[in-house]
């Protein structure tokens, strides 16, 4: 684990063989954990011994999950996401089912909303530390 929406990080212990492994990736999207959990594998198998043609084998199975699961977001139905603005306007971004938002999108969205997002309906009571 230890993903964030654009680091992405996978670990592997197998302390009986005295082996682990992480891979670290900036990589956004659905796609990116099948890569990583294959590549973590395939590192794993390669310093265990395993043969190499079983390392293959097991990433031709990660580059079919790849396929099959690109297949099916190509397939997904775009849905608009609206969030309102002031002035009765509204920042809108198209986003496919099951699909979280890419960088730019998120960083146009937060440059949108700092610029002209709504405040809050009434303001937040109770803080509690120190503020500066």
């Amino acid at each position: 684990g230890g993903d964030t929406m654009f680091h992405k990080t996978r670990t592997g212990f197998l302390p009986e063989a005295g082996v682990a492994a992480v891979v670290f990736a900036n990589m956004q999207g659905g796609l990116a954990e099948y890569y990583l959990d294959g590549i973590r594998n395939a590192v794993l198998e390669i310093f265990t011994g395993v043969e190499i043609s079983t390392v293959e084998a097991n990433w031709i199975k990660v580059q079919a999950q790849v396929d099959a699961t690109a297949k099916l977001m190509e397939e997904a139905k775009v849905t608009p996401f609206s969030v309102p603005l002031r002035n009765g306007q509204s920042f809108t971004i198209d986003i496919k089912a099951g699909s979280a938002l890419t960088r730019s999108q998120t960083e146009d969205m937060i440059q949108k909303l700092s610029i002209n997002g709504l405040p809050t309906p009434h303001p937040v009571m109770g803080y509690v530390g120190t503020f500066r």
